[in-house]
């Protein structure tokens, strides 16, 4: 599971890439668009723009298996988390709060390296219906930050189904 005192970081200021594989071992990748770790670390829950990833969650609806990373930009710090898609279900009003709390972060982060609101805004994916929450069951937890651990599994946040 993640560590509560890591909430926080998978939910804000972060570059948030997702990836699929499908039946012919093909990869497809996304960007999500949010991110909110659930109570006790044991699941997280993507959001996803359908328009931007069909493929992506035709994946996912197919085979559960998703990875993804999640990147800070302004130190590189970086985790994988890896895991089984539980549920996708559409939008709630909650996860539309916390899309928008995201975005606001993305900005933030951005603002910090100078980069300014529309080039923030332009490189996110915009959220548009249909929007999908998947959530999954976090398997395992990467240090990528570039450097001697990445690729380190995180063992206290590993998970036995």
């Amino acid at each position: 599971m993640v560590p509560e005192h890591m909430f926080n970081f998978f939910a804000q200021r972060v570059s948030i890439k997702v990836a699929a594989r499908d039946k012919a071992f093909q990869t497809w990748l996304g960007q999500a668009a949010g991110c909110q770790i659930e109570p006790g670390g044991k699941a997280a829950t993507l959001f996803l723009p359908e328009a931007r990833m069909p493929e992506l969650l035709q994946c996912l609806r197919e085979n559960g298996t998703i990875a993804a990373v999640f990147c800070r930009p302004l130190n590189h710090q970086t985790y994988q988390l890896k895991g089984k898609v539980q549920a996708i279900r559409p939008l709630a009003d909650s996860d539309r709060a916390a899309i928008d709390a995201y975005l606001t972060s993305w900005v933030e982060e951005l603002a910090e390296l100078g980069f300014g609101e529309d080039y923030a805004r332009a490189i996110q994916p915009p959220v548009s219906d249909p929007t999908w929450a998947v959530t999954f069951r976090i398997e395992a937890v990467f240090d990528q930050t570039p450097g001697p651990k990445a690729g380190t599994a995180i063992p206290q946040v590993g998970l036995n189904p």
